[in-house]
């Protein structure tokens, strides 16, 4: 994920592939937060695994198609290989851990 456009071949393949939720661990970036690609909502965040130096980060990404995107309401990485994220729908809160 670190070279230019590597974000948008996969919100792509997402898309073609007809996928509306992805989480990634363990993807190496440069910086924390959020933007948007090709329709698709992306967070991601850093964290130092238990098992490396503080500078080694192991970066969480969570994409989100564009309407599922508004539905999100928390998402937090739990340690170097879990991620939760929270989402409201009509029925009440969906939570999706990836792991």
């Amino acid at each position: 994920m670190l070279t230019p456009g590597s974000a948008r071949l996969l919100t792509n393949e997402l898309s073609r592939a007809k996928i509306s939720i992805m989480a990634l661990q363990e993807v190496r970036r440069s910086d924390t937060g959020e933007t948007t690609v090709a329709g698709y909502d992306t967070h991601f965040c850093g964290m130092a695994p238990r098992w490396a130096n503080f500078e080694e980060q192991v970066w969480h990404w969570l994409l989100t198609a564009m309407p599922i995107g508004r539905a999100l309401c928390t998402w937090q990485p739990i340690n170097d290989r879990i991620l939760v994220a929270n989402f409201k729908h009509s029925f009440g809160k969906l939570s999706i851990v990836a792991a």
